[in-house]
C-alpha cells in the first residue's frame, strides 16, 4: 500500500514538474514570440493584478482581478487578410471584458493624416456589449452569424500602440460563442463595402480585453491558418458614391449630396455612402469629388 502510494507520489510530482517546466507565466508588460506566434501581456497600470500563462500547442489562459485595462494577445505580424482564426475557449467574465479578434491596419491615408486604424471583431463579451448602444452602420452574415458593423475615429486606445488617433472598424456578433471560426476576409470585404477600407495589416491577433473588471480565460486551441480562397459575397450591395442606390456614381449622386449639405433631404439618400472621403462628415467636398469621378478627373475608387 506504502509502495502504491510512494508511486502515485512520484508520479504527480514529475508531473508537476514537467507542468512548471512547460508552463510560462507573464504577470507584466511584455511581447514574446513562441512556437510560430507572438504572445503579448498589456496593462495600463504596472501595479496590475493580472498574470498570462503560456502552455504547450498554442495554448495559454489568463486571469485578472479589477485592473484598469487588460489585454491577453496572442497572434501574427504581420497579416495578409486572407486568414481563418480558428479557436476554442472557456470564458468566464465579471464585467467588463470580451474576446474575439485584435488587429492593426494602415489607413488608406496615413501618409497624410497619421491615422492608423485598429479593427475588432467581437465573438463573446462579458455584462457590457461592445462598442455600446451606438447605431450599427450595417449587418451582414458571416461565419453562421449576423455582425453588426461600427465605424469610430478618436484617440487610439490603448495609447501604447503608438499613434495619437485611430480609426476604429467593428464587427459584433449578435450572439455569444466560444468556439469557431473567424473568415477575415468577409470583414474586410464588408467594411470596404462601407468605405471602411485597410490596407498593410500590421497585427492580427485572439485578443481578451477586460476593463475594470475581473475574471478569467482558457484558450484551449487557438491557430491563425493562411485561407487563399475567396471571401464569401456579403449581403451588401450599395457602393461608395452611389448615394441614391441605382447601381452607378453619376451626376445625380453629386447634387443629392450638394443638396444634403444645404439642408435639403432627398428622398432616396444612403448616408453611408455619401462620405467618399471617409472623414466621418458629408460636405460639399464630397460632392465635389463625385462630380470629378463624374467627368474622369479621379478614378471612382472610393
Amino acid at each position: 500500500m506504502k509502495k502504491n502510494l510512494v508511486k502515485v507520489l512520484t508520479v504527480l510530482l514529475w508531473l508537476s514538474i514537467s507542468l512548471g517546466l512547460e508552463a510560462q507565466s507573464i504577470c507584466s508588460n511584455e511581447v514574446i514570440e513562441k512556437e510560430g506566434y507572438i504572445y503579448e501581456f498589456w496593462a495600463d497600470n504596472p501595479k496590475s493584478e493580472a498574470c498570462m500563462t503560456l502552455g504547450q500547442n498554442g495554448q495559454f489562459s489568463g486571469n485578472w482581478n479589477f485592473v484598469s485595462t487588460i489585454q491577453f494577445r496572442k497572434g501574427i505580424r504581420p497579416a495578409t487578410g486572407k486568414e481563418l482564426i480558428e479557436y476554442n475557449i472557456h470564458f468566464y467574465p465579471q464585467g467588463n471584458a470580451w474576446t474575439g479578434v485584435f488587429g492593426k491596419a494602415e489607413h488608406p491615408k496615413a501618409v497624410a493624416y497619421k491615422d492608423n486604424i485598429d479593427f475588432y471583431i467581437i465573438e463573446n463579451w462579458g455584462s457590457w456589449r461592445p462598442p455600446g448602444t451606438f447605431e450599427a452602420k450595417k449587418t451582414f452574415f458571416s461565419d453562421g452569424e449576423i455582425y453588426d458593423i461600427y465605424q469610430f475615429h478618436g484617440p487610439c486606445v490603448p495609447m501604447m500602440l503608438g499613434e495619437s488617433y485611430c480609426y476604429e472598424y467593428f464587427s459584433v456578433r449578435q450572439t455569444r460563442r466560444d468556439k469557431g471560426t473567424i473568415t477575415l476576409s468577409n470583414h474586410i470585404e464588408a467594411w470596404n463595402q462601407l468605405g471602411m477600407k485597410i490596407k498593410n495589416i500590421k497585427e492580427l491577433s485572439f485578443c481578451m480585453e477586460g476593463y475594470q473588471s475581473k475574471g478569467s480565460i482558457d484558450v484551449l486551441s487557438m491557430e491563425i491558418i493562411s485561407n487563399q480562397e475567396q471571401p464569401t459575397p456579403s449581403t451588401i450591395r450599395s457602393f461608395i458614391g452611389d448615394v441614391n442606390d441605382d447601381e452607378s456614381i453619376n451626376i445625380i449622386d453629386a447634387l443629392l449630396v450638394a443638396q444634403y449639405y444645404v439642408g435639403i433631404k432627398p428622398d432616396i439618400f444612403i448616408q453611408d455612402n455619401a462620405d467618399v472621403n471617409i472623414d466621418l462628415k458629408i460636405d460639399i467636398l464630397d460632392s465635389l469629388l463625385i462630380s470629378q469621378c463624374y467627368v474622369g478627373i479621379i478614378a471612382c475608387n472610393f
